[in-house]
Parts: C-alpha cells; structure tokens; sequence
C-alpha cells in the first residue's frame, strides 16, 4: 500500500484556521460537517487505475504514520459566488446542455467530444441477437460455479423479463422489438424483523459495466458473492444483466435512466406474469399467468420490502430508480426501503474527481443526452433529490474515478434515514480491493440491508467519522 511524505505541507496559518473550524466537530449530520475539507497534508502514488501521485492525510497505524491518498473534487464554487447549492444548481441537465451547446460552436470542442462519444456507441448489430426465445436451460445455474454461490441451487429461479427499446434504439438505431433481460432470482428465508420473527424483503442487485452474472471468474465471483452473502442472511434477492450486458438483450448498455425504469417493469411482471417467462427450481417452465405471484414471497410488489442496489454503472440506474419513485413520481412504492451504491457516480457531475482523463465526463454527458438521446452519467438530479430517499449505503475506493470522496459525503449528508459509508485503500473496481476490504464491505451492506428493512434508523457497527480526514482513515490498513 502506498507510503507517502510531507511534500505537500501545507502552511502553519491554514492548518491552525482549519484546527479552529473544526473544534468540537464529532458528528456527522450536514449541520455539523466542516463547510471545508481539512487540508491535505503529504502525497502517495497509487497504482490501478490512477497511475499518479495524490494529495491524502497522513493517518497514525500500528506500524507508524502513512499517507493515505484520495481523489479530490476538481470544480470549486468561485470567490463570491451567491447560489444556494453549487454542485446542485451549477449541474443541473440544463447546464451541461447548455455547455454542450458552447462546446459543438467549437470545432475543436466538438471533435474531440464528438471522438468519446463514438467510441461508446456500438453500432446495431455488434451483439447478437439475444431477444428471441431463449432456452433458459442453457443459462448457468448456481450449481455450474465451484463457489459458495452454488449452495442456493435448489432455491434460484432463473428469470427472463420484457422490456421495450430505449430511445437511442427506438430513434437512431430505428430498433423497435422488445428487449430480454435475463438473470437469476434467489428466494430467501427472511430476515429478523426484531420481534422474534422473520420478515421476507427483496434486494434487486445491478452489476456494473461489463458485468455479466453467468461469467466466470474473474471478475464476477465477487459479484456473486455479495448476492450469496445477502440470500444467506434471508433476503430475497434479484439480480439480472442490465439491458446490452451479459445474458440480456439490447444494442446498447449505456441509457442507465431507463435501466432505472426497468426496475419498475420488473417488479409489475413479477406480480402480473405479462411478459415474464421463468425456470423454476426443479426445472419447470412458466410463463405469463401461471408465472406471475410465483414469487416476491406471494406478495404483491408494493407490498414486499425492497432494497434496490448498485455497483458502478449499476449505481446510476439505482439512483435513477430512486429519483423516480421519490421525486419525480412521489411515493410510487412506499416500501423501497433504501439504496446501496458501490463505486457511486449517483452524487452527479459537480463532484467529477479532478483528473485529467476524467475532464471531459461532463461534456459527454450533455453530449450524449442531446445528440444520440442517452442519458448516461447522471447530472445532479440524483443528488438533488436524496433528501426523499429513506436509507442509503456507500461502498468506494479512497481513489475511484466515479465520483470524489467528497461527492460520496454531500450524498451520505442528504440521506435522512440509515445511512453509512464504507471506505477502502483501492480503485474504483472492488473486484481489485484486498480480499479483507471486500469481506468488510459485503458484511456492512447486509447489516445496512437489515437495517433498512426493518425500518432502523442507524447501522449499528459502523464506523465513526466526521470529516474527510477521518472518513479516510476508517480505510482498513491492508
């Protein structure tokens, strides 16, 4: 793990404002958190996927004093700058529509915007045709793994769902058959509901870009992992390629708000049947009717406690699900318990962590919206509207690409419900995490998971923390 040394001290004065700014802070409600960082006070170099020296805090360990590095927000509201909100107002869908617009008057802009945007673009046809009447025999099963994973086989069910063409494939890939979205769904025993019972809850699970659940390892027996360690506490748990990934259907994999709206679909045909097809057990097929009710443990989908959750690219289409269950349509489905992000890009696009491969994030995003109608990296919106969600849990790397550490905290701070952040020396990708930070962040989501369910209001077991400094130096040393 990286060593560091004071190279970037920063002055005695600034070090002592900050000391006093921070006097008698010990909490981590938004009222109480610093209005800014403390300093940065030595450098490290990191490895995958940085490659780079950071700014970090030095942190006392057992063995000493090391620096513990970070990526840090690159936009910083201006001197006097009168908004109310600047990562929320500054980034809304109108603004970086609107820097889009300034960035096509610009040759230059454009082009090498234009470039990002057509290397994500995969022409219709380079998958293969994945919505026809699939065998779900041949699909793997838990039993095909040599891994914990296989122990559930004889309560997943593998399931197939139907969803429409996103507006990209309906209006520029001129796409108009329905898409199949295929995974497994893991029926549990219940959780304890804190009066002697059990409670059944579902926790839906999104992959990450690239993810497939079938695939072999690695990267995906972790995945798989965390889908086994949430069924052995009891929950019910779903988890299926998003559309264009893996076992499912669809030229793209990129519009994540509808993957958001898949989530709804999915519920409703779990109930109804109507587009469902499903492989039970013991390797009966249903479909339609007689598939709909066969599980959400016989209740109906606004009936059922859900948690929703996922990792990088799944953590967009979670915070979109969010949004649109309670801001955009309030209360859709009361019993959506809470959220978990890991590896978030759900704090939106003020908190894009300042590197230079990651400078252009924004204008690709408006780009896309407007030009190829994807909504892809999420603007503020998700952000803004965290103050409606009841629970949430964040899983990063001190150093992920997706949002800063920073960012990760405005979101946790929004969160008025159960809430916790679990930190690790490591990337954006967990799958390249120690195997003890992984450990720790599957047992912290499930306690969260539990939590949310049953309608506490803290995890008991999490860490405490109350400013930038020492959420870092919750990091396990590895």
């Amino acid at each position: 793990m990286p060593n560091g040394s004071p190279e970037a001290r920063w002055p005695p004065c600034v070090a002592a404002l900050a000391a006093l700014a921070l006097a008698g802070c010990a909490i981590t409600t938004p009222s109480a958190r610093p209005a800014s960082a403390p300093p940065r006070d030595c450098t490290a170099f990191v490895g995958a996927d940085r490659n780079a020296e950071l700014l970090g805090y030095f942190v006392q360990e057992a063995g000493g004093t090391v620096c513990v590095p970070l990526l840090v927000t690159a936009r910083r509201p201006p001197n006097g700058y009168v908004g109310r909100a600047f990562y929320i107002d500054e980034f809304t869908d109108a603004k970086l529509d609107a820097r889009w617009r300034a960035c096509k008057a610009d040759t230059a802009c454009f082009k090498r915007i234009d470039a990002q945007m057509q290397r994500w673009l995969a022409p219709a046809g380079t998958r293969p045709n994945s919505e026809g009447q699939a065998d779900l025999r041949r699909i793997r099963r838990p039993s095909f793994f040599r891994e914990a994973i296989a122990e559930s086989e004889a309560r997943t069910w593998t399931v197939e769902f139907t969803v429409p063409r996103d507006s990209f494939e309906r209006e520029t890939l001129n796409l108009h058959d329905a898409v199949k979205l295929r995974g497994w769904y893991f029926e549990g025993v219940g959780v304890d509901d804190g009066r002697g019972g059990k409670l059944r809850a579902l926790v839906i699970m999104a992959s990450g870009g690239g993810g497939q659940l079938t695939a072999d390892d690695p990267p995906m027996r972790w995945w798989r992992e965390n889908l086994q360690a949430l069924n052995q506490a009891g929950f019910d748990v779903l988890s299926y390629d998003r559309r264009g990934e893996g076992l499912s259907g669809g030229a793209s994999a990129l519009h994540t708000r509808e993957q958001g709206e898949d989530v709804f679909r999915v519920l409703e045909q779990l109930e109804s049947g109507r587009g469902l097809r499903m492989l039970t057990p013991s390797g009966e097929l249903l479909e339609g009717s007689a598939a709909g009710g066969r599980l959400l443990a016989g209740m109906t989908a606004n009936r059922l406690p859900i948690v929703l959750g996922g990792y990088s690219r799944g953590s967009m289409s979670t915070a979109w699900a969010m949004t649109r269950n309670f801001v955009d349509a309030p209360q859709a489905l009361a019993n959506i318990k809470g959220a978990i992000l890991l590896s978030s890009f759900a704090s939106g696009a003020g908190y894009l962590p300042d590197a230079p491969d990651l400078a252009d994030r924004n204008l690709l995003a408006g780009g896309m919206a407007a030009e190829h109608r994807i909504v892809f990296y999420p603007s503020s919106a998700t952000l803004a509207g965290m103050d409606r969600w009841p629970a949430a849990f964040f899983g990063k790397g001190l150093w992920d690409r997706a949002e800063s550490l920073e960012g990760t905290i405005a979101a946790y701070d929004r969160i008025p419900g159960a809430k916790e952040i679990v930190v690790a020396r490591g990337a954006h990708s967990i799958e390249t995490w120690a195997a003890a930070d992984q450990r720790r962040l599957s047992e912290r989501m499930v306690a969260f998971a539990k939590v949310a369910v049953t309608g506490g209001t803290r995890v008991p077991g999490a860490r405490p923390w109350s400013d930038l400094r020492e959420l870092a130096a919750t990091a396990t040393s590895p």
